[in-house]
């Protein structure tokens, strides 16, 4: 019996399930690994990971049962397409259901450009690449329901890189608002190819200025972007 396939040895170390999960989720989010794209093979995620295959298998039945990726007989584990991801943000309480559309874009257009200097400053290289490369995903997204799912994880990745714990979870309540029904009615009006292209120019122009790590030019740039949000949602 080879090592990878000797349970003992690593169940010793809960943790390397969990950092098997979370970096394979990251993954996911950050469009190191594309929709559709499969995923490595379940020996060289074992070695990668320095866990058992049998631990892998019930790392894999974890995120196929939360709905990340589908495991196809003869062919291999493959990540589902963007549109039957669940959503990163947790599921929305009765209060925020209600909330003003209005009001949770003025919490938008306060705290969101102020990610921009926190990021300039404590991103990392790689850090910074995910971004790109998760815009570079929603430019290519097949449907409007990706482009939608790319654009919250773009939006959930910048409050993250600010590292700043408590601004992440303030960010997660806002985008959490964004899920009620107020908020479904109005994105199912108001996003058309004009306006996902306005907001995929949004996007790279954000990015673009945090790469060249200019945080007054990232800053102008969020404000523009929910301005143009704002616009179409609410003043239409």
């Amino acid at each position: 019996m080879s090592l990878l396939d000797s349970e003992s040895l690593f169940e010793r170390d809960p943790d390397r399930r969990l950092r098997a999960k979370t970096d394979l989720m990251a993954q996911f989010k950050d469009g190191r690994i594309s929709p559709g794209e499969k995923l490595p093979a379940e020996r060289e995620l074992s070695i990668k990971y320095a866990i058992s295959r049998g631990t892998l298998r019930r790392v894999l039945e974890d995120l196929e049962g939360a709905g990340w990726i589908e495991r196809r007989r003869g062919s291999g584990t493959f990540l589902k397409r963007m549109e039957a991801v669940p959503s990163v943000l947790d599921p929305i309480n009765e209060d925020e259901k209600g909330l003003n559309p209005e009001e949770v874009m003025e919490a938008r257009m306060l705290i969101e450009p102020l990610l921009a200097r926190l990021i300039v400053s404590r991103a990392t290289e790689h850090e910074l690449d995910s971004l790109v490369r998760l815009v570079q995903a929603s430019k290519e997204a097949a449907t409007m329901a990706e482009f939608e799912t790319l654009d919250n994880r773009l939006h959930r990745a910048l409050a993250e890189v600010t590292k700043n714990r408590y601004l992440i979870r303030i960010v997660d309540g806002i985008h959490q608002a964004r899920q009620g029904t107020a908020w479904s009615l109005l994105r199912r009006r108001g996003l058309d190819e004009n306006r996902r292209r306005v907001y995929q120019a949004d996007h790279e122009r954000i990015v673009s200025a945090l790469r060249e790590r200019d945080p007054a030019a990232a800053e102008a740039a969020i404000v523009d972007h929910l301005s143009n949000v704002r616009r179409n949602l609410l003043l239409m």
